[in-house]
């Protein structure tokens, strides 16, 4: 089928690959944040306790991360995607009976496990290896569907939770899960263009015979996981990507609570929410823009800067403004 398109198969790729980003929402923070007030409502637990599940959630993340990537070296990236939609519906829909805080832990922290570890690397690493000269722009659309699900799951938890209650939400969200990336995962990913006799970028293959992938695409060094982890710089860059996610997770996680104490009012809580997911998929295309154009490391720094500002401003942020 692949060859058979009139256009090149990265895009299905980039397709399947955005529905797993979307589907990975179920348990994102912003979607946590819709179910906080409810169950502490109704269980009594403390804001800090259920946010407590999406913190351990991101630190076995980040021991699982090297084994998803291991995972996905020697089973190939669809398995790995099509096991993570099947798992994170599951945690999703068991978290309607998470009732004692132990549960809830471990329902929600194996489907964040999902969100920031498999399904990040599994659709990141897919895309990366069907773009190389539009890795930007690819990567930018890709986080667009994550912004997508940042808006939907919120809108599907909240209309679910004022209409039957959040434990009926969870299952909601869970089947739609399943409804939206498994079908796609499994039956459209495929490991690379050259499994499929296509190229990158669709390049047609005098071109690559022509000129040499190295010459043709210069920026792809070769490095074995031994060479790698033995780079400062790697280690470097996952203790910033690290610290980036918790500033976002954390943030993402409160805001709404945190505007409603503040006395910004339900309404600008709701908006910010969604204003959050809006901005979250401009700046994909806008950064995805960008960094095809400004080396890497200005584009991040720049990026790490914007953001430190960005969460400084919440120690003023009593007006709606």
């Amino acid at each position: 089928m692949a060859n058979r398109l009139p256009f090149y198969y990265g895009w299905v790729i980039l397709f399947a690959a955005g529905s797993s980003m979307i589907a990975r929402n179920a348990t994102g923070s912003l979607t946590l944040a819709v179910f906080i007030y409810p169950i502490s409502q109704e269980l009594g637990w403390s804001r800090t306790l259920i946010a407590g599940a999406a913190s351990l959630g991101g630190l076995v993340s980040s021991v699982a991360s090297p084994a998803a990537g291991w995972a996905l070296d020697k089973y190939g990236v669809r398995l790995l995607l099509t096991l993570s939609v099947l798992i994170l519906g599951l945690s999703t829909i068991s978290l309607a009976w998470a009732t004692v805080p132990l549960i809830f832990y471990l329902a929600y922290g194996t489907g964040r496990v999902m969100f920031s570890s498999t399904v990040q690397i599994g659709a990141s690493v897919v895309v990366s290896r069907w773009f190389i000269k539009q890795r930007g722009r690819a990567t930018g659309l890709l986080f667009v569907s994550h912004s997508i699900g940042m808006v939907l799951f919120p809108l599907a938890a909240g209309f679910a939770i004022s209409s039957w209650g959040w434990q009926q939400a969870w299952i909601l969200l869970g089947v739609l899960v399943w409804a939206g990336a498994l079908v796609p995962v499994s039956l459209l990913i495929r490991q690379s263009p050259e499994a499929v006799g296509l190229r990158p970028d669709g390049d047609p293959p005098d071109t690559a015979a022509e000129h040499g992938r190295s010459r043709a695409h210069p920026e792809e060094p070769g490095w074995t996981l031994r060479e790698a982890s033995r780079t400062p710089a790697l280690w470097l860059l996952a203790l910033a990507t690290g610290s980036l996610f918790l500033l976002q997770s954390g943030t993402n996680i409160h805001q709404g609570a945190y505007f409603i104490d503040q006395g910004l009012g339900v309404a600008i809580s709701t908006v910010s929410i969604s204003l959050n997911a809006v901005f979250t998929g401009v700046g994909s295309i806008v950064w995805g823009w960008v960094v095809e154009r400004v080396s890497v490391r200005y584009t991040y720094a720049g990026v790490a800067l914007l953001m430190s500002a960005a969460l400084a401003l919440f120690t003023i942020a009593d007006t709606p403004v």
